[in-house]
């Protein structure tokens, strides 16, 4: 090759290099404007997301969608609660850079963006199981706030103008609150156990007191355990769902809430190895049909008709979404769901004796045996 011919390639040789700097110096330049408030998941429909799954360390949680309501995949597909899913989705898309970091990948792992590094790695499926998107969140920035991510796919880093907040337990995405009455709306609540049955409700002074208890002499009631177990009836969320199918226990006691109106709810309660299980139903108990009279009726008559099938369908909603489920709840709740009336008493407190009396005097005198007179 002639000396010609070699200076021509070095010098195309050159400016390959100059070429490649300038495009990298270009793209770096258009990364960081992209970066500057913007959003890090652009344009995402939606309504095209079939599920997500949420990866954090070893913990993977599954939002399937089944209709136009999520299911939690690790937990039977129990119903997963709209508004926290949205919340989610929601958290993602606000998720706004502040600027460009880096597309270096030996420096991911120390970001927190690489795959067995990463905080939480998000990922958005059509119904068809592909890929719609993602997102991989890293550490915290230590310079202010904002922490380190990424697209799925992409090599750019990118930190953001604040640090997410995402929920990764399967029971986050769940509605805990099993039960959630008003004391106020209670009329009693009755209680079946092995060692016996009592009713709960209020005396004049807006009390709770047991009724149906019997009373051995030199006992009385605790002043306290009734209210105890009316609250852990009115109030009470759970600790896992399981498919009735699979929790074979022995439901083995039983309350039921009489409401003011005619609603009931029921909650069997079994306890198995130190823990608590209950199954939870409703019903309406006035099934008189709901009509629309031909006069004309009034604001009252047409607000308590309108109150009436309210009533009637969330408890109709209550026992739908409910049943085929078993709930663990915790062993604090099950404990005091599960007092049978002996739990109630206690031994009276023996009444004090005089110093001056005679029964004292003989006390303190000392018995003397085995003494020849």
């Amino acid at each position: 090759m002639s000396n010609k011919a070699l200076i021509i390639l070095g010098v195309l040789a050159a400016v390959m290099v100059v070429w490649a700097v300038a495009q990298s110096r270009v793209s770096s330049e258009q990364a960081a404007v992209a970066a500057a408030n913007a959003p890090l998941v652009p344009g995402l429909d939606t309504e095209a997301i079939g599920s997500i799954s949420l990866k954090s360390g070893a913990t993977t949680v599954t939002l399937t969608r089944e209709g136009g309501k999520f299911v939690i995949g690790e937990k039977s597909n129990y119903p997963a609660l709209n508004s926290k899913v949205n919340k989610l989705i929601t958290t993602v898309l606000d998720l706004k850079t502040t600027e460009f970091v880096t597309k270096d990948k030996a420096n991911f792992a120390d970001l927190g963006v690489s795959d067995d590094k990463a905080k939480t790695i998000v990922t958005f499926y059509k119904p068809d199981k592909s890929v719609l998107t993602g997102v991989v969140i890293g550490g915290n920035s230590q310079q202010g706030g904002g922490t380190y991510v990424k697209l799925l796919g992409s090599d750019d880093v990118f930190l953001t103008t604040e640090s997410p907040w995402l929920e990764t337990g399967a029971l986050d995405y769940t509605e805990k609150n099993l039960v959630e009455l008003q004391r106020n709306d209670v009329a009693s609540i009755a209680v079946k156990t092995a060692g016996g049955a009592y009713t709960l409700i209020k005396d004049a002074n807006d009390k709770i007191i047991a009724n149906g208890i019997e009373i051995p002499a030199q006992k009385k009631l605790k002043s306290d355990v009734a209210d105890q177990v009316f609250g852990a009836a009115v109030s009470m969320n759970f600790e896992d769902a399981i498919p009735a199918a699979l929790a074979k226990y022995d439901f083995n006691r039983s309350l039921t809430i009489k409401m003011k109106d005619p609603t009931v709810y029921m909650v069997d309660v079994a306890d198995a190895n130190g823990k608590y299980y209950v199954k939870v139903s409703a019903d309406y108990t006035d099934k008189a049909v709901v009509t629309k009279e031909n006069s004309v009726e009034s604001p009252e008559q047409l607000k308590a008709k309108e109150a009436k099938l309210l009533a009637r369908d969330k408890a109709d909603n209550f026992t739908k979404k409910n049943a085929g489920w078993v709930y663990e709840i915790p062993e604090y709740k099950g404990k005091e769901l599960s007092k049978s009336p002996a739990d109630f008493l206690e031994d009276m407190p023996k009444p004090a004796v005089d110093a001056n009396s005679p029964a004292a005097a003989n006390a303190a005198v000392p018995s003397v045996s085995g003494v020849n007179r």
